[in-house]
């Protein structure tokens, strides 16, 4: 078995993360946004700006032989008022890597650095209904459903569910 190396990603990354995202709304289409196509249109310079680290977000990935196999994001914001808060997004696993428990310790990478902040006590994150697995990982992590949103999404001609997802964190 390879080893699996976690870090943040930076912006000479953006290749890799381009790709990796591309990969994942193939595989997994209506587990993520935006589409394939909408995707390919965006620019290296775009992902790198994406991934770029900042007081209110970053980019995680997972490396096997120096390959990026899984990403994740979280996203908070600098406004005094909702600076307590955090969402964790664009979570994917290679279909080859998953089973290894990878996707869980890359948020608990990211539940650790939000912890090192000292300002984010809540994380949130959207997941597809039909999504078991995921919802699962999720479960075991801590995060709670407070909502399901009807009709979320409209992937090949069929609505998709999204819950909403909480996670309260203590703070550092």
């Amino acid at each position: 078995m390879s080893l699996v190396t976690f870090r943040r990603l930076v912006p000479e990354d953006a290749s890799e993360f381009k790709r990796v995202r591309l990969l994942a709304t193939q595989t997994d289409p209506e587990s993520l946004y935006p589409s394939h196509h909408e995707l390919l249109s965006q620019s290296l310079d775009e992902f790198a700006r994406e991934i770029a680290q900042s007081e209110s977000g970053a980019a995680y990935g997972a490396f096997v032989d120096n390959e990026l196999v899984a990403i994740a994001s979280i996203r908070g914001s600098s406004l005094e008022k909702i600076r307590h808060r955090a969402n964790l997004g664009t979570l994917y696993t290679d279909v080859a890597h998953r089973g290894r428990g990878i996707a869980r310790q890359l948020i608990q990478l990211i539940l650790d650095d939000i912890q090192s902040l000292g300002h984010v006590d809540q994380v949130s994150l959207l997941v597809h209904s039909r999504n078991i697995p995921a919802k699962a990982l999720y479960s075991r992590l801590g995060f709670k459903t407070i909502a399901i949103q009807p009709r979320s999404m409209l992937v090949g001609g069929q609505y998709i569910d999204e819950e909403y997802m909480l996670l309260s964190v203590s703070r550092g």
